[in-house]
């Protein structure tokens, strides 16, 4: 599903004013080096945060400058690091590290150079508006369930289907039930490094449950793409704070001084006897193992209340909303379930104001 929306004050800052920000940071500090030789001060940096650790560092906030109202947001508190946060790692690890990192970058883009042609597709039936070229000042997103990625080392399948967004030029893409373990680092590192080639440049955002899994598959699970100039309005980045990998979700910074948190969600299907390669029962062990949990650990339950949760405080802090999901539910026959997401975190149905002629297709296989 894409869904075009036109917020112009998310476009982009003009460029002269964050170099002159950067500008003034560095006058700012010169000023404070030359201060501290004046006082001679002779405790260098290092032997101050050498006896802090990073769980008990004090906070100090961050000293805004007048342009930088709106890069980052008033509440943001950095941490004081220690000593071993601050040292360089050995060159002999960080040449191996690159060294990886190159290798994997060749094989993803050897694979995708002997690699043409579109992604295979089933026929699809036109509901909506079609892909057009894109307006300036338009942030494009899409959403689709791809009900799983096969890993390979090559990256080959990561690049077909960021190839797909490229070509409908879509800024921010939530791509649902990947079935992938995302805490494998060759699965993460594989998908980013296809990304950076396809794009040039790309930042990747994961989601998938803590439940202990070997190997590169596992059930559930969701990922986020966001491309290019739409990279640099991301303040924050997250996934479903509960461990259950149910979502994926980034804030991003517009003109005006507006937030915007976008959340890209997959919600279990019923399924009353769920086997252990399922997302339902990862989640169900999960909540059940859960101390001090109040209310219900059915997992298509619960994820309408947590989200809602999720949604109501980004809400307090002024945030406006965007949640692209698959809740595997009609929202006229799930009262208690997606029609009560909409109605208490006062959300609409994008897809209500779509101009059609036609009865809007089916989007989803089971249901509850």
């Amino acid at each position: 599903m894409i869904q075009e929306i036109d917020i112009r004050e998310l476009a982009a800052q003009p460029r002269a004013e964050t170099k002159k920000s950067s500008e003034q940071v560095k006058k700012r500090n010169k000023k404070r080096k030359r201060k501290k030789q004046k006082e001679k001060t002779p405790i260098h940096p290092k032997e101050t945060t050498s006896s802090v650790s990073p769980a008990h560092s004090e906070k100090k906030p961050i000293e805004l400058l007048p342009n930088e109202e709106l890069l980052i947001p008033l509440s943001v508190q950095w941490p004081v690091r220690s000593q071993s946060d601050t040292e360089d790692p050995p060159q002999t690890e960080t040449a191996e590290r690159n060294t990886q990192r190159q290798d994997r970058h060749n094989r993803v883009q050897t694979s995708l150079h002997k690699w043409t042609g579109p992604l295979p597709t089933k026929p699809n039936e036109l509901w909506g508006t079609s892909i057009h070229e894109k307006e300036k000042g338009v942030i494009r997103f899409a959403q689709q369930n791809i009900r799983g990625i096969k890993f390979t080392p090559d990256g080959l399948n990561f690049g077909k289907v960021f190839s797909d967004i490229k070509n409908m030029a879509v800024d921010v893409s939530m791509i649902i039930e990947t079935n992938l373990e995302w805490k494998e680092k060759e699965v993460l590192s594989t998908a980013k490094d296809a990304a950076n080639a396809v794009f040039g440049t790309a930042r990747i955002i994961t989601s998938s449950s803590e439940t202990a899994w070997e190997g590169s598959w596992k059930p559930g699970g969701t990922m986020m793409c966001v491309v290019e100039d739409s990279i640099g309005r991301i303040l924050e980045e997250g996934q479903d704070i509960w461990g259950l990998g149910r979502w994926t979700r980034i804030r991003m910074i517009g003109q005006g001084g507006k937030f915007l948190v976008v959340y890209g969600a997959y919600r279990v299907p019923v399924n009353n006897d769920p086997g252990p390669s399922t997302a339902q029962f990862q989640q169900q062990l999960l909540l059940m193992a859960m101390k001090n949990l109040s209310g219900s650990t059915d997992p298509r339950k619960r994820f309408i209340d947590d989200l809602i949760q999720s949604i109501n405080d980004d809400r307090a802090e002024g945030n406006e909303i965007i949640v692209v999901l698959d809740a595997n539910a009609v929202i006229t026959e799930d009262r208690d379930g997606l029609d009560r997401l909409i109605r208490e975190c006062g959300l609409c149905n994008l897809a209500q104001f779509i101009p059609n002629h036609h009865e809007p297709p089916g989007t989803y296989e089971h249901s509850g």
